[in-house]
């Protein structure tokens, strides 16, 4: 192989790299602007679709007055509120400020229902397609089904709400249906994408 030379004997040149034009450039950073801000919006949960044709099987009642207590300064926003309901028969069993006012809202209700837990586990699944909630996960955990599910609020964030039904750690409940006592602990976080 044999190096091309000029006529005093050095190397010749390189080949001059074509550079990409402004113009170029400026359609290259607008297309990865365009990618990256429809990657970031598809993130967002914004809800799904409210579908109110869903049959709600049981008389509900939202968690606004059980969460009263935990939500003093009306930081929970009233659509939020409206799309999270228990079913009319749940009492109050337990109360928890999970972020102890420090930093965004995340608190948790916890009732007790006269009902099977695959009971509640429907109406939570009618629930959440009735009120437009995004599921993003359904786990099952040593007897506990938890949903987690996003809507946007109509304060400007974005909520999540994290359902866990199981059977009721402590019966104190006392009907003719006391045996199929369930639980359904009601969190609800204000998510931050800042």
């Amino acid at each position: 192989m044999t190096l091309e030379t000029d006529t005093h004997g050095a190397p010749a040149p390189a080949p001059k790299r074509r550079r990409l034009s402004r113009r170029q450039r400026n359609w290259i950073l607008g297309a990865a602007l365009v990618v990256f801000i429809a990657g970031t919006l598809a993130g967002i949960p914004i809800g799904a679709t409210p579908r109110p044709g869903v049959r709600i099987p049981l008389p509900y009642v939202t968690v606004a007055t059980a969460f009263a207590p935990l939500d003093r300064s009306g930081v929970v926003p009233s659509n939020i509120f409206a799309a999270t309901v228990v079913p009319r028969s749940a009492v109050v069993t337990a109360r928890e400020n999970l972020d102890n006012d420090n930093g965004p809202f995340d608190r948790s209700v916890t009732f007790q229902v006269p009902l099977s837990a695959p009971s509640l586990i429907a109406f939570e699944k009618a629930v959440l397609a009735h009120f437009g909630w995004r599921v993003s996960q359904q786990t099952l955990s040593k007897g506990v089904t938890t949903f987690y599910a996003a809507k946007a609020g109509n304060d400007g964030s974005y909520w999540e709400v994290a359902a866990s039904i199981g059977p009721a750690a402590v019966r104190s409940l006392s009907s003719a249906g006391a045996r199929n006592v369930s639980q359904i602990s009601v969190r609800l976080l204000r998510q931050s994408f800042s």
